[in-house]
């Protein structure tokens, strides 16, 4: 699928951008997406007391969280798909490019067992299964579960509690993450964003029950000029990565509502108490 759309930006930004699906290389730069500087670290680096300590840090942090429980963070689809990924990954042996990428055996297999993890069931479109399962490649690379040993794909770590992973996760889609790198379809308005997210993040909060999800992004275009009031493509490029990557932490969730019906969203409990806690 190779969809092309005129993007309406502000000034300074990309006129003409490209959201591309499952043919594409997902627009990432080989040095996030693929796993070539990735190196296993031997010795003390590595060692079962850091990988504790890791662990005992991320369990502490998730303890601070005003009792979200084990259940809620294990069963959202960041986590599942997180999961999911390891598991494929460590019962395999999964050779890279030479740029360090997985090859499209890799995402074929991920594909015909997505199906026993119930995840084809939530996600029909296998173009955006692929997608998220990049995504999500980017992000466990930047925790340091995934590396690169010697060519092959390695998970470094197999015993990971669900409050940890999910921590994990969200710190580095939160805070190491390069967002032009994992929100490609235009890399200068995800890199502005990224910039701004506290204030969306703010804004969302600032809302309780179901709100409109294109009122909150106007009232972030209204105080930050990130783009023009109502402007469509900008709405549906938050929608496609900011908000569908909450909802993938179940921080939010999309309210049902008839077809043509505005989108609308609301703030999950365990979203309000671990929004209100990052900076």
């Amino acid at each position: 699928m190779l969809i092309k759309i005129e993007m309406k930006t502000t000034p300074g930004k990309k006129s003409d951008q490209t959201v591309e699906g499952q043919d594409s290389d997902f627009g990432i730069n080989p040095k996030y997406e693929c796993l070539q500087n990735q190196k296993i670290r031997n010795g003390r680096s590595y060692t079962a007391a850091i990988v504790e300590s890791i662990n005992r840090y991320y369990n502490h942090l998730s303890n601070s969280r005003i009792g979200i429980s084990e259940k809620v963070l294990n069963s959202c689809f960041a986590v599942r798909l997180a999961r999911f990924l390891t598991e494929v990954i460590s019962s395999n042996k999964f050779s890279l490019t030479r740029s360090g990428c997985f090859k499209q055996d890799f995402y074929n297999l991920c594909l015909a067992r997505a199906s026993e993890h119930l995840l084809t069931q939530e996600m029909h479109d296998t173009e955006l299964l692929i997608i998220y399962m990049k995504q999500c490649l980017l992000l466990l690379r930047l925790c340091g579960i995934l590396m690169n040993d010697g060519g092959y794909a390695k998970i470094c770590e197999q015993e990971i509690s669900g409050s940890s992973l999910y921590f994990r996760l969200f710190r580095a889609f939160w805070d190491q993450a390069d967002w032009e790198v994992l929100f490609p379809s235009d890399a200068d308005s995800a890199r502005e964003l990224k910039k701004s997210k506290n204030i969306l993040k703010d804004l969302v909060l600032n809302h309780h029950g179901s709100t409109r999800l294109d009122s909150v992004i106007n009232e972030f275009f209204d105080m930050t000029g990130f783009s023009r009031g109502n402007d469509l493509v900008m709405i549906s490029f938050l929608d496609f990565y900011f908000f569908t990557w909450l909802n993938h932490f179940s921080m939010i969730m999309y309210t049902h509502a008839p077809v043509h019906a505005p989108v609308c969203i609301s703030v999950t409990e365990a979203g309000r108490k671990i929004l209100n806690s990052v900076i």
